[in-house]
């Protein structure tokens, strides 16, 4: 008899946790980015200052890494996106790739306070490449952290990959937002790195 109890224990338990990611999912779907957030290279009025492209560097090998680390902690709300990094990351497809290149993007960012605490409110990211989220996947924007209500913060992990790329100097920038009208959360730190893959395609 205690064991059936606790076998229908954990079965309920599975079945809560595939419910919370539904509704977290379909919350994403319901609220694709800040309703009233239009692209411009800004955010909260300030614009992202993109240095000079410099000379391009060398492909080595089939990949090229670039990785920014940002320290200072961000508060994150539902009518603005706010920048994962301080500068825009900028990275290059070197001419020697003739077929192109792609990029996959890693963040990895602590999280906390998010509000309300309810299973359909989360923290979302989008990635723009060049200004635009079209060539991305998985298409943006994408559920982060629905649980971390409290004020410790919770470890995440975002990833995203990007469509083939022509050769040159490519932008990429993390917005971060909440789902919820008039929620909010914190981001204490955070880490991106994005890495250049040398496309092998056939002609």
């Amino acid at each position: 008899m205690i064991c059936c109890t606790r076998v229908c224990t954990l079965v309920a338990v599975v079945s809560m946790m595939f419910m919370t990611m539904a509704v977290a999912s379909a919350q994403i779907q319901q609220h694709p980015l800040p309703p009233d957030y239009v692209y411009d290279g800004k955010s909260s009025g300030e614009k992202h200052n993109v240095p000079a492209a410099t000379s391009s560097p060398s492909l080595t090998g089939t990949y090229l890494t670039e990785s920014l680390t940002d320290g200072p902690g961000l508060s994150l709300n539902s009518s603005t996106l706010t920048w994962a990094t301080t500068e825009p990351i900028q990275v290059s497809c070197p001419s020697s790739a003739k077929k192109g290149c792609y990029l996959e993007i890693d963040l990895r960012s602590q999280f906390d306070g998010l509000f309300p605490a309810d299973s359909s409110n989360v923290i979302a990211g989008a990635v723009y490449i060049d200004g635009s989220t079209s060539n991305v996947l998985p298409a943006n924007p994408a559920g982060l952290d629905s649980t971390s209500t409290g004020g410790a913060s919770n470890s995440r992990y975002g990833f995203w990959h990007s469509g083939l790329l022509s050769s040159g100097m490519h932008m990429i920038e993390i917005g971060l937002y909440v789902s919820e009208s008039g929620g909010s959360a914190g981001s204490a730190s955070r880490t991106v790195k994005v890495t250049v893959v040398k496309s092998n395609k056939a002609e």
